[in-house]
């Protein structure tokens, strides 16, 4: 199996991103976005990855043979968490954790295998739970609440 970075996206592979926007004290609170994992190599690396991301911050976490090895961590441009991710051999696997600018969690959610599994929770800007999505062990969604 090839595995090429081009098609694949460092949060978001089977998700799309949610359209959000509103204003909290006159202040715009804007949700995470994808990140190509493409932006981040472009030949093999191995060790300590720390790089500036086309939409403002940085993105940190360690490569083995050109592939994303344990935890991954984004951080908006204030310096503030965008994501949490962990890899194994290049493949998303366990907890996963985005969130907005305001620091407050956007979702959470298991990853198996490069896939979503379990269920993964949406929350809006105030902290208030919206949507509940299940996933079965092939990345299927089996029941969605809300949203």
């Amino acid at each position: 199996m090839t595995k090429h970075w081009n098609n694949r996206y460092f949060l978001f592979a089977p998700m799309l991103v949610l359209s959000m926007a509103a204003c909290n004290g006159g202040a715009s609170q804007t949700p995470a976005t994808a990140v190509k994992a493409d932006t981040l190599q472009t030949a093999t690396e191995n060790g300590r990855v720390v790089k500036q991301l086309p939409v403002g911050g940085r993105i940190e976490g360690t490569m083995r043979d050109g592939k994303r090895v344990g935890p991954w961590h984004s951080y908006f441009a204030h310096g503030g968490p965008r994501s949490r991710i962990a890899y194994v051999d290049g493949v998303e696997e366990g907890l996963t954790e985005v969130f907005y600018e305001s620091g407050l969690t956007y979702y959470v959610g298991q990853y198996h295998e490069g896939r979503n599994a379990g269920t993964w929770i949406f929350f809006d800007e105030e902290g208030n739970e919206i949507k509940r999505v299940e996933y079965d062990s092939t990345g299927t969604v089996i029941k969605q609440v809300g949203g």
